[in-house]
């Protein structure tokens, strides 16, 4: 058997491990091309996603550890991580510490005790680096914090412009708390610091004390420099030379740009259904799907009063049961739970990012209520239901095409027919819609927000005041 055989014999063994350990991951790995290739050191990723394994360094490793590697490395490419280090070059050093600390700190929901999770970046590791940098910060914090958020936290042990901060420790040698890190050096648990006024160095060794809780007073220690990061995961070029160990998901890497984006996002939402099928959703990996799919508009403050409103009126008072809270007073019986109602302008003037903005609005949407999506342009299309945010993807993304005129009388009429009285309704369109000044489009508009709890028109261009129907703008977030 020749070596590349072995490996690969092995690591479809290894992929047969991680379908037991997440269906999340397993359903991910399973769609990444994989190329053994010596053009990396250990393991990393391409803009294209594109998994490159060095075939030396991964045999190297006990099968724990392969299995904690191909994970990793999967995470950044469903996550898109690649292009979040493209965007902020000049702090790269920053979006790399984030990403893995994020990751790694999903991963050890899955697997723990493997040689490369103390190797990595984890988010325990990182606060015991920097918490003498940034004195106020807290672990708890941390543990909660998505990529951007970690990565505006650890952007900001740069320098300040116009000088060092005060802070401790002091200057052993003058006592000046003018001082700074000129290197710190994370896999090390050390810092290199060096005093303002008076330029004396020492070594600072960082104490890594499991259970220490976070915070305090004091300004930030200026720090120069990160280095140590483990030799995981480089950018690497599309075109790598070598076998290809898994060929992936062809209508994947066959696409290119936004679309190749959206298919991984569809793969997401699949794959988090999948691991929805066996009960476990560890908090971390619910973090980072909410965050892919992060809506522009706070639905939950928006809809509140209107969800109020509309299960207000799908109750009414009763004796039998007296209210468990106020004995003296009756309780409520429910006729009906509302359920909402979404029309989406597909037509040719939305553009991907609107499309995708609209998506995370109704992912957001279904974590609400039960959601029906009507997709539209100059007809409506077939209606799709997603009773949970993880269908949303599995099930409504692949159903938001369209690309004709934009006339929205046919949708209403079907949602007329669909929806039951106080169901909420909500559009999301540019607002650019040739027929929205008709007579017959006014009628049927006025007609379902009678019939709604709640009738939400949400706009990213022209706004329109419509009797009976809440307008607000949602603004679209470019790629």
């Amino acid at each position: 058997m020749s070596e590349f055989e072995a490996i690969k014999r092995d690591f479809d063994n290894v992929k047969a491990s991680v379908t037991v350990v997440s269906p999340f991951l397993s359903s991910l790995l399973r769609r990444v091309r994989v190329i053994l290739t010596e053009g990396v050191e250990t393991a990393g990723v391409t803009a294209k996603g594109i998994m490159g394994i060095n075939p030396g360094f991964y045999q190297q490793l006990d099968y724990v550890d392969k299995a904690w590697l191909v994970m990793h490395e999967v995470l950044h490419i469903a996550f898109r991580d690649i292009e979040r280090e493209i965007r902020f070059k000049k702090e790269k050093v920053f979006a790399d510490l984030a990403d893995d600390a994020v990751n790694n700190h999903l991963l050890t929901s899955f697997l723990r005790g493997t040689k490369l999770e103390e190797f990595g970046v984890t988010i325990q590791s990182l606060y015991y680096a920097i918490r003498n940098f940034i004195p106020q910060v807290k672990l708890e914090d941390m543990e909660v914090m998505n990529k951007e958020e970690l990565y505006r936290l650890l952007k900001s042990l740069a320098p300040p412009t116009g000088g060092a901060g005060a802070g401790e420790p002091k200057c052993p040698k003058c006592g000046s708390q003018n001082i700074r890190c000129t290197e710190l050096v994370i896999n090390e648990n050390r810092a290199e610091m060096r005093c303002d006024d008076c330029g004396h160095q020492w070594e600072w060794k960082i104490e890594v004390q499991p259970g220490a809780g976070g915070g305090g007073g004091g300004r930030p220690i200026p720090v120069d420099k990160i280095t140590g990061l483990p030799p995981v995961n480089p950018k690497l070029r599309d075109n790598l030379e070598g076998k290809v160990l898994q060929e992936g998901d062809p209508e994947i890497y066959e696409a290119e740009g936004e679309e190749a984006d959206e298919r991984w996002k569809d793969a997401v939402g699949q794959a988090y259904s999948a691991q929805k099928t066996i009960g476990k959703i560890p908090a971390a990996l619910k973090r980072m799907v909410d965050e892919l799919f992060k809506s522009e508009v706070d639905w939950k403050t928006l809809l509140s009063q209107a969800l109020h409103n509309g299960y207000g009126r799908t109750v009414v008072s009763s004796w039998h049961r007296p209210s468990r809270k106020h004995p003296s007073y009756p309780g409520m019986k429910r006729f009906t739970i509302p359920e909402i109602h979404v029309l989406v302008d597909c037509s040719g003037s939305i553009d991907k990012d609107e499309l995708s903005q609209f998506l995370g609005e109704i992912y957001a949407l279904a974590r609400e209520s039960p959601v029906h999506v009507l997709p539209w342009d100059a007809q409506s299309y077939i209606e799709v239901t997603a009773r949970q945010p993880s269908e949303v993807i599995a099930k409504v993304a692949k159903m938001l095409r369209g690309g004709g005129g934009t006339v929205i009388a046919s949708a209403l009429i079907k949602t007329l027919e669909r929806m039951r009285p106080k169901d909420m309704c909500v559009v999301l369109t540019d607002g650019d819609i040739w027929d929205v000044g008709e007579e017959e489009t006014r009628r049927l508009l006025s007609m379902v927000a009678t019939k709604s709890s709640a009738a939400i028109f949400g706009t990213t261009h022209t706004e329109q005041e419509i009797t009976g129907w809440v307008t607000i703008k949602v603004k679209v977030v470019k790629a």
